[in-house]
């Protein structure tokens, strides 16, 4: 296909076929006609192709060379000559020597192709209009004889375009067919993955089967990678074992090879659970039986032949660097020592851990971050000696491929692991080779790297071991398009490291510091994994940031495009959703980020740079908890220093209880510091300095804040394990008792009470949002929160998802979800989110309160993330949200670790139970929810809880009377089962049977002077009083339309009191059980919620429709007319309403 002969039409050589093609054009024989014009013209295509300058259209003199050439011509007249004379005179021209070195040159394929493009528009410049070269015909005749070429859609549309192209149109046709045009692959690769489906494989395969029909002498060879991992391994058998694809036979001339990784062995897979750090199984799919005999195994390289490949590829490895436009090579000592430090680690990864947790990309990841630090210069250090800046820059690169990714030596003894691999052991083995103080160079520069001067560090955050190693391999990953992964518990600063990479990365304008200016500005792409994440969420994320990212590699921004994956363990192993990551991260064209609290499998491990954040040592503990805490430790006093000691020391005590190690890490211990650093009550201004006093009791109520969640015994008991290891640093520090009668510890109530009462300040030094755990499975807690004003019904929105298999796997519902709760954080209401584990990978980002600050003069405004299908967006999280989730007792094993971490968890414990039942006792609080509150000026939303009254949730707390027992026993709220009127009747009877909620009616008539006498008035005034709760109903319900519409709260206010008095406006039918009822109030409630929840459908068509026909007249609001004519009941109000929608936009549009 390269060097084949051009007249087979296998060979592509479309540069070469074009020299022929305008070499046949010049010695045409027709040219003999016009022979002094034809020597003009290779005049001027040797000036032009000598002369860089090309002068176009500039008639030069004739030279001597060209003058003897015309002098071949008969002085007379050249038309008197024969035709056989001229022919003869052309021939004999040919061979003249300026004629024959240009025609020798196009023979012997010379030409380039701005070469080629120079002569042709030569040519069409001079030559004559009539016999032009067709460059349009030459290029389809190309396409159609050539199979193996394939053309760009832009030089596709530019042939259709073309009836008579001007000179620049022809040239630029033979500029993007001679440059753009490319040669059809022989060899196909396709990743498989379970998202992979067989149309996918289908459509992948249709080009190469027409092209192997085509080409039918050529082999065309398919290789399928990872395919055990596909989910469409019965369409892959039949390929390679029947020869043909849905029973459709293949050409003859497709070879298939494929590439799998073994199945782990479950044996071997439970033995190494104990290894947190690395695993060595492959997430994938037994093959069929008939594939398992075309398995050749591939084993590891053998040490030598690793030695030789590695010496080989250092060879020929230079260091370029950009700014300085230098190439640099290593010497041999230099290369030694590389060698040497690659292979200790490479054996030291496969004897310790697994022979595939290193492969060759390790190898060539070393080689790109040495280039890397070779060119930077952080701590302007270039100028020491070059042995030790190339020992520097050795060092760095193998840390961060094969140090980082080993747990610690104290990491093995806390965890109680033995025969762990540390990297202290592979420190101690490349000291003792190659890279002498191994660890102190690696700390060394660490601390040079990440420091405040370099970055901008958060308050209270303290720079430990932890973020120095985070920050330090994201900012190089990113910066070298390097994939990398953080793997380390829950509150390990992971996500955090992320944060202040991203915050301090603003480019060369907006950065800071000196430092992050030579670094590139970050451009974010977020995916929140979940239970529920799906490939096509992440390859959305992928494809929109690889896009982004050539736009900015055209305009040649400083700006890279990041991909960051968050709780990347979540998505399911059993789907291999992340298996879709293997293309991206092969082609590393953005940068990627992942942070996990579990490894990945060995296909995706190999594949990027692994962090293992090891537990913090007692040093780190102390260093994070200065930082907390805001105090530098050589100036605080001796005795908060043996507390702070103590606190530590707890904490690590605390993790070794098997009781307490499932349930709290380092998110809970960082927040029990920040509460005793910035809560008013615990400390004092002197001098403008805040001071910290933890006195045992403060130190009781931040325990009870921050590490609840469990059994007041068990809570007892950690507080005296806190307590203990204080009092060993120092014996004053006594552990508070309840001797004197008062309640030393707070009960569940109170706690949740003053957490939901805290100012927005609080909230963002201290304050966490709220995890209930109910013992119960009536959600008796949810009940007891409303009764006891914990939460306020009135700003409190209740979220709750069926587990029925319809909602179960409605993605619509979800979003529709999501969008409601995005519009609460916005409001700054608080939301009670009950059985909503479905959506709770969308809000990790909100629950972990990673919020951006954007400020503009003296407003504010918070952002978080939100994930709404493949979609992560920036959401306005306003100072007052809050949020609540319910789950049950029973649920807690199935709740993954870093959800738990990041909420202040609160039990529903015995002791609420007793007082369910001291207020089901006391009748004075017998009602747990009002239904009609007695406020109605105070307040906007006088019914909020209809449904709960409908769904009989606090049946056994109020007192019925007996004739109640009556009443229907089914529940009104399935509507299904019932007419609108039916369940209108049996709402009415429903709610006329409960006492106190007719005494309550009876007690607002009393206030309001409404004594037993009803007249048109105070029926009107009580209409009103519902009608104000459709309208917020209706209201909240449309709300998720506006933005399809302008932004005019006029409009939308007009929009909603029409579909309001719509609801509540009686039928004739209905009038005869109005005027019978007892109770009119009752009847009016019922009427209200049951058109409310029998137009539910219909709300957003209504509100469209008003909105639609408003935009269209802005100066009047034609459908209430509507409304003013008797003849027409709602259903016919509503058909009215579409006609008139439906008209005006015929009529405007």
């Amino acid at each position: 296909m390269i060097r084949g002969d051009i007249n087979n039409n296998f060979v592509t050589r479309i540069l070469e076929r074009t020299n022929v093609w305008l070499l046949n054009w010049l010695i045409k024989p027709n040219h003999k006609d016009n022979l002094t014009l034809w020597i003009q013209l290779i005049q001027k295509i040797k000036e032009n192709l000598t002369n860089p300058e090309e002068r176009e259209n500039v008639m030069l003199p004739v030279d001597g060379e060209n003058r003897n050439l015309l002098e071949e011509i008969p002085t007379d007249n050249e038309s008197n000559m024969t035709s056989m004379a001229k022919l003869e005179l052309f021939n004999k021209l040919l061979e003249r020597p300026p004629v024959k070195v240009l025609m020798d040159s196009l023979r012997n394929y010379i030409f380039n192709c701005n070469n080629l493009k120079c002569i042709l528009k030569t040519i069409l410049t001079i030559w004559n209009k009539t016999d032009l070269p067709d460059v349009v015909e030459y290029v389809k005749i190309q396409m159609a004889t050539l199979p193996l070429i394939e053309c760009s859609s832009r030089l596709k549309y530019l042939l259709e375009a073309s009836n008579l192209p001007n000179v620049e149109d022809t040239l630029q046709i033979l500029d993007e067919y001679l440059s753009y045009t490319r040669t059809k692959p022989l060899f196909y690769r396709l990743l498989l993955h379970p998202g992979i489906t067989e149309k996918e494989i289908e459509q992948f395969m249709e080009p190469i089967c027409n092209l192997a029909i085509q080409v039918p002498k050529i082999e065309l060879v398919v290789f399928f990678d990872e395919v055990n991992t596909s989910s469409c391994l019965g369409l892959v058998k039949e390929m390679f074992i029947d020869k043909t694809l849905h029973c459709v036979n293949l050409p003859e001339n497709i070879f298939f090879t494929a590439a799998i990784n073994p199945p782990s062995d479950p044996s071997k897979e439970a033995k190494s659970t104990d290894n947190e750090f690395y695993r060595v199984d492959y997430m994938v799919h037994k093959l069929p039986q008939s594939l398992q005999n075309l398995v050749v195994p591939y084993g590891v390289l053998e040490s030598s032949i690793m030695r030789d490949y590695i010496q080989q590829k250092i060879a020929q490895f230079e260091i370029s660097i950009e700014k300085d436009e230098q190439v640099i090579s290593l010497t041999k000592a230099e290369q030694k020592i590389l060698t040497k430090a690659i292979l200790d680690a490479q054996e030291f990864c496969e004897t310790k851990l697994a022979p595939n947790t290193v492969s060759q990309r390790e190898i060539q990841r070393c080689f790109n971050f040495i280039e890397y630090f070779w060119s930077s210069d952080w701590d302007n250090t270039k100028n020491i000696d070059r042995t030790v800046y190339a020992l520097r820059c050795i060092a760095l690169s193998i840390a961060l491929i094969y140090y980082f990714r080993l747990p610690k030596r104290n990491d093995n003894k806390e965890s109680k692991v033995k025969n762990r691999p540390s990297r202290e052991d592979l420190a101690k083995k490349l000291h003792e080779g190659t890279i002498p103080n191994f660890p102190n160079i690696i700390e060394t520069e660490l601390q040079k790297f990440v420091n405040d001067k370099n970055f901008v560090i958060p308050k209270g955050v303290a720079i430990n071991q932890a973020i120095r190693e985070h920050v330090f391999a994201i900012a190089v990953s990113i910066a070298t398009r390097t994939p990398v992964c953080i793997i380390g518990a829950p509150g390990q600063s992971k996500t955090l490291s992320f944060q202040i990479v991203l915050q301090n990365l603003q480019g060369p304008q907006l950065s800071k510091s000196d430092f992050c200016k030579s670094l590139p500005a970050i451009d974010p792409f977020f995916c929140l994994g979940s239970k529920h994440t799906t490939s096509t969420d992440i390859s959305y994320a992928f494809e929109r940031a690889i896009k982004r990212e050539q736009y900015y590699q055209e305009s040649r921004t400083a700006t890279r495009c990041v991909v960051f994956l968050d709780e990347a363990s979540l998505p399911s192993e059993k789907r291999m959703v992340l298996k879709v990551l293997h293309q991206y991260l092969d082609e590393c064209k953005v940068a990627f980020v992942a942070i996990a609290n579990s490894p990945f499998d060995a296909a995706n491990a190999n594949r990027m740079t692994c962090i293992y954040r090891s537990l913090p040592s007692k040093e780190d503990q102390e260093i994070l908890a200065y930082g907390c805490l805001g105090l530098r430790k050589d100036q605080t006093p001796d005795d908060l220093k043996n507390i702070i000691a103590g606190l530590c020391d707890g904490y690590r005590d605390l993790l070794n209880y098997n009781d307490f190690q499932q349930i709290f890490h380092d998110r809970d211990f960082i927040y029990m510091l920040r509460e005793l650093a910035f809560k008013p009550s615990f400390t004092s201004t002197d001098s403008d300095l805040n001071k910290i006093y933890i006195t045992p009791m403060n130190l009781v109520t931040a325990l009870e804040d921050n590490f609840n969640g469990i059994t007041s015994d068990e809570f007892k008991k950690l507080t005296k394990i806190f307590f203990h290891a204080i009092e060993n640093k120092g014996p004053i520090f006594e552990q508070p008792t309840d001797n004197r009668g008062s309640n030393l510890y707070r009960d569940v109530t109170t706690i949740m009470s003053d957490s939901m009462q805290l100012t927005s300040v609080g909230r963002r030094s201290y304050g966490r949002y709220k995890l209930v755990i109910d013992e119960s499975d009536a959600e008796s807690v949810v009940r007891f929160l409303f009764q006891t004003k914990v939460l306020d019904p009135n700003r409190t929105t209740v979220f709750r998802l069926s587990d029925f298999p319809n909602d179960v796997n409605n993605e619509l519902k979800n979003v529709e979800i999501l969008s409601t709760i995005k519009l609460c954080m916005e409001t700054g209401r608080t939301i009670l989110m009950i059985n909503t584990r479905r959506i709770h990978g969308a809000l990790y980002d909100v629950f972990n309160q990673n919020f951006s600050i954007m400020a503009t003069g003296d407003t504010r405004k918070l952002f978080s993330k939100v994930a709404i299908g493949p979609k992560t967006l920036d959401v306005v999280v306003h100072e007052d949200f809050q949020c609540v989730v319910h789950i049950n007792r029973n649920e807690m094993k199935e709740v993954p670790a870093p959800f738990l971490s990041r909420f202040q968890n609160i039990e529903n414990a015995a002791e609420l139970e007793e007082k369910l039942l001291a207020y089901k006792e006391d009748q004075h609080k017998c009602v747990l929810i009002i239904i009609i509150n007695v406020r109605f000026k105070q307040q906007r939303q006088n019914i909020p809880f209809v449904r709960q009254l409908v769904d009989k949730i606090d049946s056994d707390y109020n007192v019925t009377d007996v004739t109640a027992k009556s009443t229907s026993k089914k529940n009104v709220d399935e509507a299904s089962e019932y007419t609108q009127k039916e369940f209108h009747n049996q709402l009415t009877k429903q709610i006329m049977g409960d006492s106190v909620l007719v005494t309550i009616i009876s007690e607002y008539i009393t206030q309001n002077g409404n004594v037993e006498e009803e007249n048109n008035n105070e029926i009107n005034l009580d209409e009103s009083v519902i009608y104000r709760y459709v309208n917020d109903s209706v209201q909240r319900f449309c709300i998720s339309m506006e933005n399809n519409f302008s932004d005019n709260m006029i409009q939308s206010q007009k929009a909603v009191e029409f579909i309001s008095t719509l609801l509540m406006h009686k039928d004739n039918d209905d009038l005869p059980s109005f005027e019978d009822c007892e109770n009119k109030y009752a009847w009016l409630l019922a009427y209200a919620y049951t058109s409310l929840e029998y137009s539910r459908r219909d709300l957003l068509s209504l509100y469209s429709a008003c909105r639609i026909l408003d935009s269209i007249n802005q100066s009047e609001t034609p459908y209430w007319n509507l409304l003013s004519r008797n003849e027409l009941s709602p259903s016919k109000v509503r058909g009215e309403l579409c006609k008139l929608m439906f008209g005006q936009l015929w009529e405007h549009l």
